[in-house]
């Protein structure tokens, strides 16, 4: 099974409908038939989608909300319905956008390690008091066979990197544009200039809870960002919703095709498997 976690609502639908048409597979809510609700057993409301034929070559694609308290919430309740269901040799994806570091606007970004704002591979989390240091790696392989996705699409760029998590979209990513800022156009430069240097391509504020609680759990894990920008050059997005619109289709390509690939679709081997 493939999960890809989506931080906006309306792309799980459509990563779902991108594999319809050449697997068969039908686009349907998770339903659990208990009388008692969710919250009985210990699950809160989460939007799920479900696209296949509910055995292992399934997909669930769900989404969440900005920043890590909005993933973490989403990850405890999905890794309790995959391990209630039953699900094993599950790949989870989480699909999003990010600024660039150094990239043209439209690169895809597949994250080899998430680090924090200094540049270390970690994820703190305060728990009873006492602060706990989890490793942020991710599934070197399963980069590698999305990077090859990639160039079989031949349609855009597509990298390796590193992907710096931040807990504030202002000021934790060296924006000049929020409500206060106590740094200059040079100390911000200073900074992207060690990050890239770092191995840093591009920014985000989920990727290392998650690559945390997917390491915990023993899930294959990936993380697949387009760039909306370079942040080198500016902290407002300049492109037109168009073209913004067609950034984000991105990583949903990049992913459907990996998921068409895994599942051994005679149209991709032909060549003629649409995405």
């Amino acid at each position: 099974m493939t999960s890809c976690t989506i931080s906006t609502w309306a792309r799980p639908p459509t990563i779902c409908r991108r594999c319809l048409g050449t697997l068969r597979w039908a686009l349907q809510p998770v339903r659990v038939r208990r009388r008692q609700p969710l919250e009985d057993e210990g699950f809160r409301s989460v939007h799920r989608r479900r696209a296949g034929p509910g055995r292992p070559e399934g997909g669930l694609p769900q989404h969440h909300g900005m920043g890590i308290p909005s993933i973490a919430i989403m990850l405890h309740e999905l890794i309790k319905l995959l391990y209630h269901a039953r699900c094993t040799d599950v790949t989870v994806v989480r699909i999003g956008t990010s600024g660039g570091i150094g990239l043209n606007p439209g690169t895809v970004v597949i994250t080899k390690q998430s680090v924090d704002a200094t540049f270390l591979p970690r994820f703190e989390q305060v728990i009873l008091g006492k602060t706990v240091v989890r490793g942020t790696d991710l599934d070197g392989d399963l980069a590698e066979e999305l990077l090859q996705c990639g160039k079989d699409l031949d349609s855009f760029e597509t990298i390796i990197g590193n992907t710096m998590c931040t807990m504030d979209f202002y000021e934790g990513q060296a924006r000049l544009d929020g409500a206060f800022c106590s740094y200059t156009e040079e100390d911000k430069q200073s900074y992207l200039r060690e990050a890239y240097a770092a191995g840093v391509r591009n920014i985000e504020m989920e990727s290392s809870v998650f690559a945390a609680m997917c390491n915990l759990s023993g899930l294959r894990a990936a993380v697949v960002c387009v760039t909306l920008l370079d942040r080198q050059k500016g902290d407002q997005l300049t492109s037109s919703h168009d073209v913004m619109q067609s950034y984000q289709q991105r990583p949903q390509m990049l992913v459907g095709h990996f998921i068409k690939k895994r599942m051994g679709c005679p149209a991709l081997e032909r060549g003629c498997c649409k995405q």
